[in-house]
């Protein structure tokens, strides 16, 4: 069997029709969300003539402009000879304009990571209903997509499908590897509303210089949504991960109810001021960014040590050791290594190496000499390998080879 630097069982051809069921069904119900949101009527807020270059900024189409540069062009406007904007005074409204659109993009990024069908649900209900307990305008809650009670009770079917299952420890597995691909339905929902639910108004979008390069800030906007969504998301898993493993019922219910609590708190939030809700996302991704190699490194280790016997039952070929090596994960940290992280045992001439390959591809190895004392030991939730010498070394590997134990041994010995 060809020798492969992934650890865990996601890359077996019969989880992957696991995944394909799953994501058919989900993207399935994303499909008549955005079939609805196409086929509704949308009253266009604005003409869709362009604006001539030289037009008049004070003319524009009132539902487009933010209220703040309305205001501020209003109380300059408002003096006695009424004189025009200068350019200054034009830019720095305009760079006022930006902030508070990209705070109302950022704010809702936090409860959507949180439980993304959820949030989005929120966030549509408040587009439609919520339009009159929302002080000032938030020109996200105007988008056309958001307005259709289609969308917003499509959302709320998939919000119900989805987080049924995770209240009971028998259905939670299911409803983690749903749960994963729901965090990428939710960053491809969030792209629709941001680049085809706005009204055309014939402006070009804002472009940001960067080096020699230069990006839209549309574009910026994905990525910042796409890494939010992805670490928060990620953190949450893991903590959800583990309540599912604890032998109490309860926790995975409590746990669920209140993710929905904190999501909904941080939607309100948002609908009240979106500049504060956009400061909490910020600090919730500070909290989460720290902690996310941790949580992905125990994740990983976790889902490796419990499905593989799994697997190895489902699909028999999975259990033949390669000649490559044996997949590991170090109990403590090994040099440059860090503690849990998957890595792979080969034989060398001196001895032993352990090798770990980073996110870009970067080889890290920690050196182990053969005057090592090595003892193999099977457990119940994972097997170990140990190398007594001037440090101890302690390796752990799944029961995906027990069914080849004897070739384990020749590897290592």
């Amino acid at each position: 069997m060809k020798n492969s630097w992934s650890v865990g069982c996601g890359l077996s051809e019969g989880r992957d029709r696991t995944w394909s069921a799953a994501r058919r069904l989900l993207w399935g119900g994303i499909v008549l969300v955005f079939l609805a949101g196409a086929t509704g009527e949308v009253t266009p807020s604005t003409s869709s003539t362009p604006v001539p270059a030289q037009a008049d900024p004070t003319q524009a189409d009132p539902v487009q402009r933010d209220p703040l540069l309305k205001a501020v062009e209003a109380e300059l406007l408002s003096a006695p000879n009424q004189q025009k904007l200068s350019a200054g005074e034009a830019a720095m409204a305009a760079q006022l304009s930006e902030k508070i659109s990209a705070a109302e993009w950022l704010g809702p990024l936090a409860p959507v990571a949180l439980s993304p069908f959820f949030g989005l649900t929120c966030l549509s209900g408040l587009a439609l209903y919520g339009q009159d307990l929302i002080p000032g305008t938030n020109h996200l809650l105007q988008n056309s997509v958001l307005r259709q009670p289609a969308v917003f009770w499509s959302l709320l079917v998939l919000t119900i499908l989805t987080s049924l299952p995770k209240f009971t420890k028998v259905s939670k597995p299911f409803a983690q590897v749903m749960d994963q691909v729901e965090a990428y339905a939710g960053i491809v929902i969030l792209l629709v509303i941001r680049f085809f639910g706005q009204p055309e108004v014939g402006v070009e979008p804002t472009v940001v210089q960067m080096g020699m390069f230069s990006v839209s800030v549309d574009v910026l906007f994905a990525i910042a949504a796409w890494i939010n969504i992805l670490v928060i998301h990620g953190v949450k898993f893991f903590f959800e991960f583990l309540i599912w493993m604890t032998p109490f019922p309860m926790l995975d219910a409590l746990f669920e109810i209140m993710n929905k609590a904190v999501c909904a708190g941080l939607m309100t939030l948002y609908a009240y001021s979106p500049v504060a809700a956009t400061a909490a996302n910020l600090a919730l991704f500070a909290v989460c960014l720290i902690l996310f190699r941790w949580c992905h490194r125990q994740t990983v280790f976790y889902r490796t040590m419990l499905l593989d016997p799994l697997c190895v039952r489902l699909w028999p070929s999975y259990g033949q050791v390669g000649a490559g090596g044996l997949a590991v994960f170090p109990q403590t940290a090994c040099g440059p290594i860090p503690a849990r992280a998957p890595c792979q045992l080969v034989r060398t001439d001196s001895g032993w190496e352990l090798q770990m390959r980073t996110w870009l591809g970067q080889l890290r190895s920690c050196q182990i000499t053969r005057l090592d004392e090595l003892l193999i030991r099977r457990g119940f939730l994972f097997n170990t390998v140990s190398f007594a010498g001037d440090e101890q070394i302690e390796l752990c590997f799944s029961h995906r080879f027990n069914r080849q134990w004897t070739q384990v041994e020749e590897l290592l010995g």
